[in-house]
């Protein structure tokens, strides 16, 4: 008796870890152009695609309109070139809602050197991954 139930508590023990374990993306980065009409959206006007993640994230009734956070992104992007860090700070509420794994660091890189490959990365995830 006391062996079956060391055996459920060590099973139980082992499914919280693997809950709290920190998941990849199920996109790849460099997957952007699986969605061609997201890649061209993303390319032409990142900041569009970035307030549909922001409103989506939030859960926003109407995720695919325009937002003021599109126009914050726009004008931070455009007045200063500092858009990767809003980003950045997108992406890691993107990987801590969905426990993914990654960093501070790399959020910063990823949205500096591929800014519209991260973009459609939290989009296709926001997108396929069910509300919590």
């Amino acid at each position: 008796m006391q062996m079956s139930s060391q055996n459920v508590s060590k099973e139980q023990s082992e499914s919280k870890t693997s809950k709290n374990t920190p998941r990849e993306w199920k996109f790849g980065l460099f997957d952007c152009f699986s969605d061609l009409g997201l890649c061209l959206k993303t390319t032409c006007c990142p900041c569009i695609t970035y307030g549909e993640n922001k409103g989506k994230l939030n859960g926003n009734p109407n995720p695919n309109s325009c937002s003021q956070d599109a126009f914050v992104y726009c004008c931070v992007q455009y007045c200063f070139g500092l858009s990767c860090i809003l980003g950045a700070m997108h992406r890691n509420e993107v990987r801590a809602k969905y426990n993914i794994e990654g960093n501070g660091i790399c959020d910063i890189c990823t949205h500096f050197c591929f800014g519209c490959c991260a973009l459609i990365q939290e989009s296709r995830e926001i997108s396929a991954t069910p509300p919590s």
